[in-house]
């Protein structure tokens, strides 16, 4: 029986070492996967919210020109309109697409309440 005993112990250092060379593993994978999210992440962020205030503006600029068409409705004004919502509709859905996975949410919040705003005016017609 006792040689079974001394047999049976270095199976189970070899089982140890094997578990603890596994923990570290995890642990290094870990830490270098995080130091690059840390990197990466600021930048992604800043792009992201370029391209939102970039959207934002494309919408003022089609709130301006609905304003201005209230008062001189010409084809040319209400041509150049739509035009400026597909541009508009466009950056949209660029902005949704390349949103990461956490801010998709939020990004596709958006689109759906802007996207719902934009949709009457694709439709609209050339006046006559």
């Amino acid at each position: 029986m006792r040689l079974a005993y001394r047999s049976a112990a270095p199976i189970s250092w070899i089982t140890v070492i094997i578990v603890l060379a596994m923990v570290l593993s995890a642990g290094f994978y870990t830490r270098m996967t995080l130091r690059s999210v840390e990197r990466i992440l600021p930048t992604i962020l800043l792009d992201q919210l370029q391209a939102l205030s970039r959207v934002s503006e494309e919408l003022n600029g089609v709130i301006i020109q609905s304003a201005l068409i209230q008062k001189d409705p010409t084809p040319e004004t209400v041509a150049d309109l739509v035009r400026q919502v597909d541009e508009v509709y466009k950056s949209l859905v660029a902005l949704r697409n390349t949103y990461v996975f956490d801010n998709l949410v939020q990004a596709s919040t958006f689109h759906d309440a802007v996207a719902a705003a934009l949709c009457p005016v694709q439709g609209m017609e050339h006046p006559q």
